[in-house]
């Protein structure tokens, strides 16, 4: 990844889809060098049709997503990658497989860098280290990312899907990541932490193409 390139995931376009003008305000920083978004699709994609069974609901709202936001950066040189983060109770069961298939197949995945973040441990395959096999060849077909993390927490496999990659770097707060957070403690959250290049160089190694994210 060239050291110059500064990524800014905008993550309100989950909790609602952005209206044309807002989308217009995040195309000014086009004359900004080196500078890219990564979106998130909304929720009402991976945490209310997909939960709720309703793949044609999930296909219009993606689609509509892509149209309205994703399509106007991309024309714009400003967009990085687009992560569909899946419902912790989107679970592996019944059509799902089939289902996450439709979605992605209404994106354009082959012109701009899907991801998929699983959350649930349905996912896995049985040495509940690695995503299913069947799911990891889907994403393959389709060169959608499967999300890489790092840090505390659920870790659902380390293998590559596509020519890039989408990485999660959640910190290294392992006390307050599971003991919750004090009231004197300086840091912000459980994600307040700042990495040491010793950290990164692994990751930076085996995955040269990578688009990195913060959290």
């Amino acid at each position: 990844m060239p050291s110059s390139l500064t990524q800014w995931r905008i993550n309100s376009t989950f909790y609602r889809p952005p209206g044309e003008l807002q989308v217009q305000s995040w195309e000014k920083a086009k004359d900004l060098p080196s500078f890219e978004y990564s979106v998130k699709v909304p929720q009402l994609v991976t945490h209310k049709a997909l939960v709720e069974g309703d793949p044609e609901k999930a296909i219009f709202w993606v689609s509509s997503f892509e149209k309205t936001c994703v399509n106007p950066l991309a024309e714009s040189n400003l967009l990085g990658g687009v992560l569909l983060q899946l419902s912790p109770y989107f679970k592996n069961e019944g059509p799902a497989l089939s289902t996450l298939k439709r979605v992605l197949d209404a994106v354009s995945h082959d012109k701009y860098d899907y991801a998929v973040e699983f959350r649930h441990r349905s996912w896995l395959d049985e040495s509940r280290k690695e995503i299913d096999a069947a799911v990891l060849e889907a994403l393959k077909e389709r060169n959608v990312a499967n999300v890489l993390i790092g840090g505390p927490g659920l870790h659902v496999g380390g293998n590559q899907t596509a020519k890039h990659s989408y990485m999660r770097f959640h910190g290294r707060n392992y006390d307050i990541w599971y003991k919750g957070e004090k009231e004197d403690d300086h840091r912000l959250d459980r994600y307040d932490y700042l990495y040491k290049k010793e950290q990164l160089k692994a990751w930076v190694a085996s995955h040269q193409r990578s688009r990195i994210k913060g959290r």
